[in-house]
């Protein structure tokens, strides 16, 4: 049997981030330096839109693969929460 944590967030459940898609009106990646990529759901019609650098991209919108990204962005789980907060600041500048 392993150790009982003695931390109080080592109780938190693993979920980080869940939602279902009809929840969802936008996405913004930030893909380096690269100039922003702004999704936009529109769930009553099922259809993406989409923008970079003030372009309208939809058409490139591959709308299963956006839909997968979303769910995947929807049900994002840790595998463990760090007990020291400078490590995980430390390991986001990198």
């Amino acid at each position: 049997m392993g150790e009982i944590p003695v931390e109080a967030v080592k109780w938190k459940h693993t979920t980080v981030l869940q939602f279902a898609i009809f929840s969802l009106r936008s996405l913004r990646i930030s893909p380096g330096s690269a100039p922003p990529i702004e999704l936009h759901y529109d769930y009553l019609n099922a259809r993406w839109r989409g923008v970079r650098a003030g372009a309208d991209i939809s058409e490139l919108i591959d709308p299963a693969r956006a839909e997968m990204m979303a769910a995947g962005v929807g049900s994002l789980e840790a595998v463990d929460w760090l007990t020291d907060s400078a490590v995980g600041f430390a390991a986001l500048k990198d």
